[in-house]
């Protein structure tokens, strides 16, 4: 699927394989995804504002510069995907996994990532502010030159060093 550049404002799916799919700068606000996979999809840029996913997969998907505000994600996969300067300001999500992906610089303000798992990922310059990230496993996470002020922490799994 090409579809770059396209408004996409409140579809709805359920079961839809777009697997390396290119969706550059493509406007997906109010969208609503059940049990799809976007495997290795290009998100660059797009407007995702309030997009609401449960049980898809994004493995290696990029959503580089996206805006990902207020996006709600549970019980998904995003191993391996790049958020680097995305911007999830009030995202909730929920017992995901983003093992391996990388965060550099991106926005993660207020956002509830309870249960979620960032291991082995890059948060490399992020901003977790007023986030939520109880029971969240950090393992093997790249921390450096993250912003934590008021992140709440409790339950976080982290390395032992």
């Amino acid at each position: 699927i090409k579809a770059n550049f396209t408004d996409l404002t409140g579809l709805e799916a359920e079961c839809l394989v777009a697997n390396n799919g290119d969706f550059k700068a493509s406007i997906f606000q109010d969208t609503y995804f059940r049990d799809c996979e976007f495997e290795g999809a290009n998100f660059e840029g797009c407007n995702m504002v309030g997009m609401q996913v449960v049980d898809s997969y994004f493995r290696k998907a990029n959503f580089k510069e996206a805006d990902l505000k207020y996006m709600v994600m549970n019980v998904s996969f995003a191993e391996g995907a790049c958020f680097d300067e995305a911007d999830l300001t009030g995202a909730k999500l929920l017992d995901t996994a983003f093992d391996g992906s990388s965060f550099k610089k991106a926005k993660l303000i207020n956002v509830m990532a309870d249960d979620a798992s960032f291991k082995d990922a890059d948060l490399t310059g992020a901003n977790l502010s007023g986030g939520s990230f109880k029971n969240s496993d950090f393992r093997g996470a790249k921390l450096t030159n993250i912003i934590w002020d008021d992140a709440q922490l409790e339950g976080a799994l982290w390395d032992n060093k």
